[in-house]
């Protein structure tokens, strides 16, 4: 089995992902960590607690960190509980997490320097989390094996520039993080332009039994009507984004994706692009490859992961 670490906030922008590698067979999960992000840290705890329990799955979790590496600024986090609504998930609210007494940082590093091999990290958030362990233990480094993060952009705008949400919420982490010369996978939010799921493909879980399936099938039936809940009566056919399961589907089948190395940095000083995730696609910074981006995947084969 590959030992796996996830680093994440999670809402239902990556609780996708997560079931697929929670319930992947071939994957060991030896723990997750916390971070802030989109929604609160205790929000993001309390969904991890309740997913855990839905997939019966027994690891620890380490709460980390509640605010930028850098920075005493945050982008003001929303409520996004999974559980509760009458659509999508339902969980049990009473759900609790075994939460480990150590900070997330100094719990990746304990679970790595313990592990018999090196452990690829899952993360779906800011890397704030994972520049503390690299700043506090550089020899951490070697004992990862790879990182594929649920983050970055190569064109993808949000707000009107060029940039995406995760590094943008700790800009300073994801610049620190790249430059660690860490193995790093980025599956940016291109990705979930690149691959897509269409009404007929998410109606294809309507009626499974098994517990988790079916939780998947609620949360894609609701995230599906959301993306085309402005679109009119008879016309509702735009794809489901799939950037959240296409990083959890890449750690089980790389095969399945089209990959190229280039040069990958985060401007910190533009005063119109900060925080913007910066990719040499032309090749014209002169500096060596530091990421592996996904561009393209097979549409079919991933898809074909979502209900197994």
């Amino acid at each position: 089995m590959r030992p796996v670490l996830m680093d994440v906030n999670l809402t239902e922008d990556f609780a996708a992902g997560f079931l697929l590698a929670a319930r992947a067979p071939e994957l060991d999960i030896l723990g997750v960590t916390i971070t802030f992000g989109e929604t609160d840290l205790a929000t993001a705890a309390k969904n991890t607690a309740e997913v855990l329990d839905l997939c019966g799955l027994s690891c620890p979790v380490a709460l980390g960190a509640d605010r930028p590496w850098r920075r005493s600024w945050v982008l003001p986090p929303r409520p996004m509980p999974l559980g509760g609504d009458i659509n999508g998930m339902q969980l049990d609210p009473e759900a609790q997490a075994d939460i480990s007494p150590l900070p997330a940082a100094e719990f990746l590093y304990e679970v790595l320097r313990t592990a018999s091999q090196p452990v690829t990290l899952l993360c779906a958030g800011p890397l704030t989390n994972i520049a503390v362990l690299l700043e506090r233990h550089p020899d951490a480094k070697g004992r990862i094996r790879q990182l594929i993060w649920r983050g970055g952009t190569q064109r993808h705008a949000v707000n009107g520039v060029v940039r995406d949400l995760q590094t943008l919420l700790d800009p300073e982490a994801a610049a620190f993080v790249l430059e660690a010369g860490l193995p790093f996978v980025m599956c940016p939010v291109d990705m979930g332009h690149a691959l897509q799921a269409s009404q007929e493909e998410v109606d294809a879980g309507i009626g499974l039994t098994d517990p988790v399936l079916h939780q998947l099938n609620r949360l894609l039936k609701k995230r599906w009507c959301q993306v085309n809940e402005n679109q009119p009566i008879g016309q509702r056919r735009l794809g489901l984004p799939l950037q959240d399961a296409a990083a959890a589907v890449y750690l089980l089948d790389p095969e399945a994706f089209t990959a190229e190395a280039f040069h990958c940095e985060v401007d910190l000083k533009g005063r119109y692009t900060f925080g913007m995730c910066v990719v040499d696609i032309c090749r014209r910074m002169g500096k060596a490859d530091n990421i592996l981006l996904l561009r393209d995947a097979d549409h079919t084969r991933v898809i074909s992961r979502l209900y197994q």
